[in-house]
Formats: C-alpha cells, structure tokens, sequence
C-alpha cells in the first residue's frame, strides 16, 4: 500500500475553508484515507488539467477560481467528512506528458481500490457538479390508510416504482470512459442521481429502499463470471479494462478480454437498445460520430469490443453449467496470441492493449449472400437478416442474423466478406436447439504467410435439431433427448479432431 501511495499525486484540500488546496507527490502514510471522483469531462475541465509548466506552481497553491462545480463540491464533500486528501485525473495526472499518464494509468485500479470513498456524478450530461434531482414520488412515500374490520388501522407506504438499478447501470456516466470500473473497483461508492445511492462490497441502498446485502458481482471469477462478462460490457474505457480484468481474473487480459476465455468472448455483439433518458444507440447513427472516435478506437486489434464505437452488449452470450441454458463447443482453436503494448499493471500478471491473434479451426467459411449484405449496410447500426448459401452459390439454404460493428469508411468488396463460425451452443429438451454463432471478417490479404482479416461482425443462426438438418457439415446432427445428444457431441468431438486445421489470422 506504501509503496502505491507514494507513486500517485493527491490534492491536499485541508479540512477546513482556511487551508491552501495544493498538489502533494506521492503520501507515504499507509492509513490516510482519500476521495476519488467519478465524472465525464465537460469543456471545462481543461481549463485547470495539470500540465507540466505548472505543475511547481500547483505544488505551492491551486487556485480554485476556474473550477468546474464538481471540483468544489468533492472538496466541501470530503472536508465535511473530514478527509484531507482527494483524487482527480484531470489535476493528479500532467495531461501534456504521455510517460506520465502511462504511469499513472497503470496505478488507477489501485487508486480506486484503495480510495475510502468515491464520489460518482451519475446524471453526468445533466448535473454540472454532485447534485441529486429528486422525484418527489421515488423517495417519500404516499402513506394510505384504512380501518379494518376489528377497528384497527392499517397503513400502506406506496413507492413510484423504481429500478435502481437499470438506472445508473445505463446512466450517462457509465456509458463512456472508464467509468464504469471505477464503480466496480471501488469499495464503496455515493452515486448522485434521481437520488443518493450508496453501494459498497456489503450491500446498496438508495434513498427509497435500504436494498439487499451484497452487490451483482464477485471477484471469485469461477463462481460469478457471467457477472464479470456483465461488467465487460458496460466498461467503456479501453486501458483500465485490462487492469479491471487482471484483478477479476487473475489471467491475461487482451484488449479488454481475457485470455482464459478468449474463444466465446469474441462473438461480443455492440449495444443496439434503448434505455431510459440517454439513448447511445441514436448516437452511433450518426457516421460523424464514428468519424470521431476512429483514431482512439484504431489502437485496438478489430476482433475486441475495444475497437467498437459503442458499449459492447454479451447478454446473448450464456456459460456452461449456468442454470437453465444451453451448453457449448468451441468451433475454433486460438492457436497463439501475439501480444502487444504490454502494460504493467503492478499485479503479477499481465495485460496487454492490442494483439494479434491466429485461429485454427476444421471448419469451413459460411456461404452466403455478400451482396445483399452491402445492400443493407448503410443501415449498419440494424440487424439484418442474409441468405446462406450453397458452396455454388445458387441456392439459398438458411438465414444467418448479422450484426455489423461500425460503417463502411473506405471500400468494402463483396468477395472478401467471410462469414466464420466461432461457437455451437446446444440444449436438449423442449426445443432441442442448436445455435451457431461467429463473426464476419474482411479478407486483408496474405501476411506472413497466413490469410489475415479483420473483424466486421457478428452473426448467428438458430435451427432445431429435430426437424432440419445441420446447415454448416460436421456440426450436430438430429437429436430430440439427451442421450441422443450425448451420441451426436460424441461423433462431432470425433470429426473435430479427425479434420485437416485452417489456419488465419485476426489483427
């Protein structure tokens, strides 16, 4: 803990009005206690970043004439709990120096880990500092009352019903930046929104309801990793995912995805709902609006949700031996992971920004209707339904469901669009169904030797294996219980391994 501490810049605020507000380098006291602050950046906050030519001056004295209103409400926050020390990025990390950020970015997960208490600015596009909009209806009850039968009074407390929830999980500030882990990776958080809320590793509470004891996840990966994958999905930040993902899993961590689960987490599918208030998916309408995002978004290798211009959404995605869904087979074999811009996340393991990947895998690319899907890309942010065809091409067999990740920026040619299957999930009774799912590549040419490509989609077919065929050779063949299923993986497993490998590359 000492040793972190004195890596990482504080502002000292005081405890009361009367002290100079400054900048301290590194604290060497294991138990002092300090305040993180969770909130989007609005075109004020530059006007006080640290940077390096004044970064002697912040050191004697920081003025706080030009702040931005959150920045005086954490410092009144934290002085009326009598916390000396506070934690902003935009004034504890120099802006204009590049090795410092890579420093500091790679100490964040400790930073909040650590900190007492972070504060969140959750209504971020609408609150210019820590305010709470409350609804009268959603924290004060309406108190009816009535006579019963034996002359007592009975008395009912009615709530607004609320989520608390679904709203902060798609409130403005967890839809971009890395705010997201900052609200997993804190011990305990104040969220200011339609009201306070409160969550801590214990339990969470709003104004309205005192709630339940224990949050929506675990770091006990093994036990909880459908709610790890959650928190994938709804962290924005492409960097401190790698260090979000080093302390959950304890493994690698590749752009945003971890390594010991590699295979089914690269068939993430990109948000395309609605929710509440903010509506991301209008946004990413808006082609401008990719336009803007490439440069910071082309770092990252195609094949993660890191290069996606939205929040990723997994909810698609179910987990072997999880309760009441299907089971899976793995269609594809990553057989090496090239990493690269590794990053030292100071936890013994590491994580990497970018990599290149190479699959092997016995199957073959999915036929299907390449010009029909050009015809509908300019409605990219849409499903689209594409005829599957015949290795000739001439005859349509099924429909594959594609989900596209960004527009078309440059030239796409039909004839190096590949549809490549990924997974096969299956489930006996009932419907005895079997869904295939992969993503959709462009054929980038030949490097070192290997077909490379990059990815452009995700894709999906469902088909009942009692009634229609297997639509890809080699897959699952009838089966309508258990026991037949158990003979067909059999067989499959045997084909799996008795084919001849392709072998591509993702970059």
């Amino acid at each position: 803990m000492a040793e972190f501490q004195e890596k990482v810049r504080f502002i000292d605020i005081g405890l009361d009005d009367t002290a100079t507000i400054r900048l301290v380098e590194g604290i060497k006291d294991t138990d002092v206690k300090y305040i993180t602050l969770s909130y989007r950046w609005t075109a004020e906050t530059p006007n006080t970043n640290l940077k390096t030519g004044i970064k002697d001056k912040y050191h004697k004295s920081i003025s706080t004439e030009n702040w931005p209103q959150i920045y005086n409400d954490v410092v009144a926050l934290s002085r009326a709990l009598g916390i000396r020390y506070v934690w902003i990025d935009s004034l504890c990390i120099i802006q204009d120096d590049g090795k410092d950020w890579n420093i500091q970015a790679s100490l964040m997960h400790r930073i909040y880990a650590h900190g007492y208490l972070n504060l969140a600015n959750a209504c971020a596009e609408f609150s210019p500092g820590l305010e709470v909009t409350r609804d009268p209806l959603s924290v004060s009850p309406c108190v009816i009352s009535r006579t019963r039968t034996d002359g007592s009074r009975e008395y009912w407390a009615c709530f607004r019903n609320f989520n608390p929830t679904e709203a902060l999980s798609f409130a403005p500030l967890y839809s971009r930046g890395w705010c997201y882990q900052e609200r997993f990776l804190a011990t305990r958080t104040i969220q200011f929104s339609q009201q306070l809320y409160w969550e801590c590793k214990a339990g969470h509470a709003s104004e309205s309801f005192t709630g339940e004891k224990g949050l929506a996840w675990s770091r006990d990966s093994a036990s909880q990793h459908p709610d790890i994958l959650t928190s994938v999905d709804q962290a924005s930040d492409r960097r401190l995912s790698s260090a979000l993902g080093a302390s959950v899993e304890r493994d690698w961590c590749v752009a945003g995805l971890w390594k010991k689960h590699l295979t089914r987490q690269l068939i993430w599918g990109r948000v395309s709902r609605r929710y509440g208030h903010y509506n991301e998916f209008e946004k990413i309408r808006d082609t401008a609006y990719y336009i803007s995002l490439e440069n910071q978004l082309d770092g990252f290798p195609s094949w993660s949700w890191a290069s996606c211009p939205t929040s990723p959404d997994s909810s698609f995605i179910t987990w072997p031996g999880y309760t009441g869904e299907g089971h899976y087979e793995s269609l594809v074999e990553i057989e090496t992971i090239i990493p690269l811009n590794y990053q030292a996340l100071d936890l013994g393991y590491p994580g990497f920004e970018s990599a290149t990947m190479i699959l092997r895998t016995p199957f073959d690319f999915l036929g299907f209707d390449a010009e029909q899907l050009l015809s509908k890309w300019e409605s990219w942010y849409s499903s689209c339904n594409v005829d599957a065809r015949e290795p000739n091409g001439d005859k349509c067999r099924f429909q594959v469901s594609i989900d596209l990740d960004r527009p078309i920026l440059g030239v796409v040619k039909k004839e190096d669009l590949r549809l490549l299957p990924i997974i096969m999930e299956y489930q006996a009774g009932g419907w005895d169904t079997v869904r295939i799912q992969g993503i959709l590549l462009e054929t980038l040419g030949v490097e070192e030797g290997l077909p490379t490509f990059r990815r452009m989609g995700k894709w999906s077919h469902i088909y009942c294996a009692r009634t229609h065929p297997s639509p890809i050779p080699g897959l699952l063949g009838y089966f309508d219980n258990e026991e037949r299923l158990g003979i067909e993986l059999g067989e499959f497993r045997k084909r799996r391994e008795s084919l001849p490998f392709h072998r591509y590359k993702l970059v």
